[in-house]
């Protein structure tokens, strides 16, 4: 089993000491079935832009016009979008190593139909900008400024105001939001319905050590994050189970949800899962596929010719 890796993210380790605060059996059970439900309950998404800007004597330069993006934005837009931009060049200029993130809560009084996130980075000469669409609405991305160690904003233009620099691996961002196309699970209810499922069968081969034992969580969890991302119905194969309960696990990394920032280790029988790019521009989380490369870059795994990120 390789060694888990968090970064404020879920852990079976603390999820076991998280656990042991309850002393009903019944209540740890109820417990542990909404953490791994919500852990499980992740969105995926679609890259929407993508554009590449440059520097040209410190200003940030729109590479089909020449002209400063700061000057466009201001011409263009409101206020606050411009002290946006404003920020994110003096940031890149100032620290290339940060990205930048730029929150768009949907807001009616400016036309903006949906949620957005806009990540800025440096990429050798060149500024990238990738547009994401989110389920992430105003108050969430308050929470993810507030996780990040900055002020909440009162409201949808201040926070358009008010981007934020972080350093971060590239895939880690994702963590952070909920992605606006939902790939893999039906629902709430029925992620809820599986995890009660294998719970119920774990318990009964565990009993008590079902919450007191953190390599049988992670092989619980594993076993539903399985289950769920093969999509096998609601039959639980006795083959699958007796695998994850009592085989040789496979360590593996896992993106979090939103509320999560970070990674955990859980185990499979197969390839390595995590985020990958499909050759369309679709982020998506499964096991990723051999023939993806990795780009030098955003360090991503893609599909295709060329990092439709970079």
């Amino acid at each position: 089993m390789k060694e888990e890796r968090r970064i404020n993210g879920f852990s079976s380790g603390l999820e076991r000491d998280y656990l042991s605060r309850f002393g009903d059996r019944e209540i740890k059970n109820r417990v542990i079935e909404k953490e791994i439900s919500t852990q499980l309950a992740e969105d995926f998404g679609v890259i929407r832009f993508t554009k590449k800007y440059i520097f040209r004597d410190g200003l940030l330069v729109d590479l089909d016009s020449g002209e400063s993006l700061v000057e466009m934005t201001a011409r263009g837009g409101v206020e606050e979008e411009t002290r946006a931009i404003k920020t994110i060049e003096t940031g890149l200029r100032d620290n290339p190593d940060e990205t930048w993130i730029y929150f768009s809560p949907k807001n009616k009084k400016l036309g903006y139909p949906e949620n957005y996130i806009n990540i800025w980075r440096v990429s050798g000469n060149e500024i990238i900008w990738n547009g994401i669409s989110v389920k992430t609405n105003f108050r969430e991305m308050n929470r993810v400024r507030k996780m990040l160690g900055k002020n909440e904003c009162k409201d949808e233009m201040d926070i358009l105001g008010s981007p934020v620099g972080v350093k971060m691996e590239f895939a880690n961002i994702f963590d952070l939001f909920v992605l606006s196309e939902k790939k893999y699970y039906n629902n709430f209810s029925y992620i809820q319905e599986i995890v009660k499922t294998h719970i119920d069968e774990f318990y009964k081969e565990f009993g008590d050590d079902l919450t007191d034992d953190s390599e049988i969580i992670r092989r619980l969890y594993s076993a539903c994050h399985n289950f769920l991302s093969t999509r096998k119905g609601n039959i639980i194969s006795r083959k699958d189970l007796n695998n994850f309960m009592f085989g040789q696990l496979q360590g593996i990394k896992t993106e979090t949800s939103f509320g999560c920032s970070g990674k955990t280790t859980v185990g499979a029988y197969g390839g390595e899962k995590g985020w990958y790019i499909t050759a369309e521009g679709k982020v998506v989380f499964g096991t990723i596929p051999n023939e993806c490369k990795i780009c030098p870059i955003c360090k991503m795994p893609y599909l295709g010719e060329k990092c439709p990120f970079c």
